[in-house]
């Protein structure tokens, strides 16, 4: 029983110089001012850029029809102002057989005669006037 109560008493020595030697390691390892002053003004920083970011979302979602409304409306009244009249004078015949939207605004018309010719006609609305024309002559079978 003496050697036992000896190895507990060596072994209480060293867990209580483990403990102080673990206390004044973790007391020197506390961070630096310079990286505490860093972490804070970051922290200030994130907080400023999400105030300032939720403040423009909100700001454009109250007043987007005051940024957008001068052009919008000086592009109607650009379109409004001089109406696009296509003057086609159709040759004996033919007529319209479908109208086209292409994606660069111009329209496509396609043109079909009762012989079986097709003329299709692409129309520059903003420039009232045709800007190209495919004209095909029907097949002829053997």
């Amino acid at each position: 029983m003496g050697e036992d109560s000896e190895v507990k008493a060596s072994d209480m020595k060293k867990s209580v110089a483990q403990t102080v030697t673990m206390g004044e390691i973790a007391h020197d390892a506390r961070p630096s001012s310079f990286l505490l002053g860093a972490v804070i003004i970051m922290g200030l920083l994130i907080v400023i850029g999400t105030a300032i970011l939720l403040w423009v979302i909100v700001h454009r979602a109250l007043h987007h029809n005051d940024v957008a409304a001068p052009q919008t409306k000086a592009a109607y009244h650009n379109v409004l102002a001089t109406p696009s009249v296509l003057s086609l004078v159709p040759r004996p015949g033919e007529r319209v057989q479908s109208i086209t939207a292409r994606s660069d605004g111009s329209l496509a018309l396609d043109l079909r005669t009762v012989e079986g010719g097709e003329r299709i006609l692409i129309w520059a609305p903003e420039k009232a006037q045709i800007i190209a024309e495919l004209e095909l002559s029907k097949s002829v079978s053997q």
